[in-house]
């Protein structure tokens, strides 16, 4: 909760199950938006990577960015504020092949280029594209490049 307050973008749901520990955060929603979204998600994701990994914790991230369904859902006794869409399912895809590959963070093209107009310095190289459940085209994929996110 610090880390995402720190960098300005919204925890919106944490689930622990068998798969582990998984939230689902958000820039770009009121109240969080700014010019450089996709940067401070791209630099959130590695901030947590490294500190969760000295902490003997493995992690891995999927981020894309896009428009989407945003809205409160529920009733008066319980309610949250969630996302619906095929950028959110690409960010879990993403999420579980990162997993499966020991990658701690994995982004789409327009996540990509996004962080790239907020810091033209930044490096992202290619990890490839997969082939995801619910999508017809393989998603293709990039990761920071070491000591190309600050």
């Amino acid at each position: 909760q610090r880390a995402a307050a720190a960098f300005k973008v919204a925890l919106l749901r944490t689930i622990v199950d068998d798969k582990g520990v998984r939230c689902l955060l958000a820039g770009g929603v009121p109240g969080f938006a700014a010019e450089d979204d996709a940067w401070r998600a791209v630099s959130l994701c590695a901030a947590c990577a490294e500190e969760l990994h000295a902490s003997g914790l493995r992690v891995s991230s999927g981020l894309t960015t896009g428009r989407m369904f945003c809205a409160y859902a529920g009733s008066e006794l319980r309610a949250e504020y969630t996302l619906h869409g095929k950028v959110v399912n690409a960010a879990a895809r993403m999420m579980s092949h990162a997993a499966s590959k020991g990658s701690p963070l994995l982004i789409d093209a327009a996540t990509r280029d996004a962080a790239l107009l907020a810091r033209p310095d930044a490096r992202f190289e290619s990890a490839g594209p997969f082939d995801a459940k619910g999508f017809a085209e393989p998603l293709e994929t990039f990761a920071p490049v070491a000591g190309g996110v600050a």
